[in-house]
């Protein structure tokens, strides 16, 4: 079995030291998220005396350049203790302390969405939400082979490890008790665990946790998990799909309620939360998992009880929804529904954050920001779309047509639409944004080193003029410190770099030739200007393909601002 070299240490060896007395004095464990807002990461301290309360816990700091979440130049990074928690590793009177992480000027660092969703869960602090959530997990073995699975092989089909019992049937049972007493012990709010579908698959259960709490008690229970999965030698994994096949993926399904949908006759007002979430599930799709909805793509396949990642769909006792109504919920006509579209690694925060902003605050549309972070899974077959809008990026599927396939899985899935067909996909994607959207369509050139281009904007950039005839492009031998690289601003290039050609009058565009794309993306990116998007744009673009032609849309307006760039 493969464990870590750690877990072979002699553990009565360290007993004799863990009961030695403190002299009144108590260890407190500092717990963060890290930059990749999936990580935890910890490191203790001394206070001289038992904290009665968050408030008696001071701030402290770390180096952020080691945890992804600044650089080396200014890495000190400040932790505001938000949550305490017993100790269950060094036990009374030793405390676990969740914290914010904020940067050096007092702002939230990027992977701190505790911050915004303590805002919003104060604003709906009247309607009492509730939530339980669902956290899946896998074991594996140091080497990252699901534990207790063959070592050249695969167990026996799905069915007998769902609650199951039994040396063949459940693997590392130990490990899950020892979270659950530790748990239990810290003060987190854990209400269950199970087995899972897929064998060396777990489930744990947090809630009923009230607004803020919910993400604060998950975290610390991953943490927890974490930590004993350390001491037993094997590793946790969130992965949402941890082993491709004909197995379950992980999720963090999500139970929600408000005091309304709690009361008798409360049935009205989860159909009526329901609907809202229907008309913005793309939204969803993008905050249910860290990187903007490509984990779910291997997981909401519509198989191995998920929802389809393109569809909105809800039910009574129906895993195979977005949203489940529990049967008895139907039947009294109250209590609360289940989000079962979260991904295992999932922010709580986030999850929650959503769920309040669009049931409660009525929150509608998509924000400009997340508008870059819409993807998609690849798709084998698009002859069942039958001219339904695709989510998030209005294409709709022109009869006749060779039918268009999802390639890439980079932060831009692009859409290759077969040669013949460029024409009538272009004017139809045209049509679909006639109501203000954007269009950006990169071009492949006939040759063997094809040329790029962006068409212009349906609307012209909120910096200044639009793309085309009135652009004036300047070089620049100076650093690029200082400068400007969005359009209708003083743009200038940098260096000795070929300068962008305007290549058309009727639909004016920009081209780069193929051997200065990465010059030119790196200096717009580093400038985090309007082009940071069509920089994401040519990224995704594979250009060992002439033939095909990459569509993009944002259905819109330029907001800078809002995207956070400035």
């Amino acid at each position: 079995m493969s464990v870590s070299h750690s877990s072979r240490l002699n553990k009565l060896v360290r007993e004799q030291y863990m009961r030695l007395p403190q002299d009144g004095r108590v260890q407190v464990t500092y717990v963060w998220i890290d930059g990749s807002g999936e990580g935890v990461r910890c490191k203790s301290r001394t206070l001289d005396k038992e904290p009665k309360s968050i408030e008696d816990v001071p701030e402290w700091n770390f180096d952020g350049s080691s945890t992804a979440q600044a650089e080396g130049s200014n890495s000190d990074m400040f932790l505001v203790p938000v949550c305490m928690f017993r100790d269950p590793f060094c036990l009374d009177p030793n405390k676990l302390v969740l914290c914010e992480v904020l940067k050096y000027n007092r702002k939230p660092a990027e992977t701190n969405l505790r911050h915004t969703c303590k805002k919003v869960m104060d604003l709906v602090k009247d309607s009492h939400p509730w939530f339980g959530m669902e956290q899946e997990y896998t074991l594996l073995g140091i080497n990252g082979h699901p534990y207790g699975w063959p070592d050249n092989g695969f167990p026996g089909p799905q069915g007998p490890y769902y609650c199951g019992v039994g040396a063949d049937k459940v693997y590392g049972r130990d490990i899950v008790e020892s979270h659950y007493k530790a748990c239990l012990y810290a003060g987190v709010k854990i209400c269950g665990t199970n087995a899972e579908v897929m064998p060396s698959q777990w489930e744990f259960q947090v809630g009923p946790c009230e607004g803020i709490e919910m993400g604060d008690h998950l975290w610390m229970a991953r943490f927890i998990l974490h930590r004993v999965c350390e001491d037993f030698g094997v590793v946790a994994t969130l992965d949402p799909k941890p082993m491709t096949g004909n197995w379950n993926g992980a999720g963090c399904h999500t139970n929600y309620s408000t005091e309304e949908m709690r009361r008798e006759g409360g049935l009205k007002h989860i159909e009526a939360a329901i609907e809202k979430l229907s008309k913005r599930h793309d939204y969803h799709i993008c905050v249910y998992d860290p990187r903007g909805g490509r984990d779910n793509s291997r997981r909401l396949t519509g198989h191995h009880e998920t929802s389809n990642i393109f569809e909105f769909s809800a039910g009574v006792a129906n895993r195979g929804a977005s949203i489940r109504i529990p049967r008895q919920v139907g039947q009294d006509g109250y209590g609360y529904f289940e989000d079962r579209r979260p991904a295992a690694n999932c922010d709580p925060y986030a999850v929650t954050e959503a769920i309040m902003r669009t049931t409660v605050l009525n929150e509608t549309g998509i924000p400009t920001w997340m508008l870059q972070l819409l993807l998609f899974a690849p798709v084998e077959d698009w002859a069942g779309a039958g001219g339904a809008e695709i989510p998030g990026r209005s294409l709709r599927q022109v009869p006749g047509a060779a039918l268009p396939h999802f390639v890439d899985q980079r932060p831009f899935p692009s859409i290759v639409i077969p040669k013949a067909n460029r024409a009538v996909w272009a004017e139809q994607t045209v049509a679909g944004v006639a109501a203000g959207g954007h269009l950006h369509r990169v071009c492949a050139a006939e040759s063997a080193q094809p040329a790029r281009s962006w068409a212009q904007p349906a609307q012209p950039s909120p910096l200044g003029t639009p793309l085309g005839d009135k652009l004036d492009w300047k070089e620049a031998s100076e650093s690029p410190a200082g400068h400007s690289a969005g359009f209708g601003s003083g743009n200038k290039g940098y260096g000795n770099w070929e300068k962008p050609q305007i290549t058309s009058s009727q639909e004016p565009s920009v081209s780069l030739s193929c051997s200065r794309i990465n010059q030119w993306l790196n200096y717009f990116s580093f400038h985090h200007t309007v082009l940071y998007r069509h920089c994401q744009i040519w990224e995704s673009c594979e250009f060992t393909f002439p033939t095909w032609t990459h569509l993009q849309l944002d259905t819109a307006p330029w907001d800078i601002q809002t995207l956070g760039l400035t």
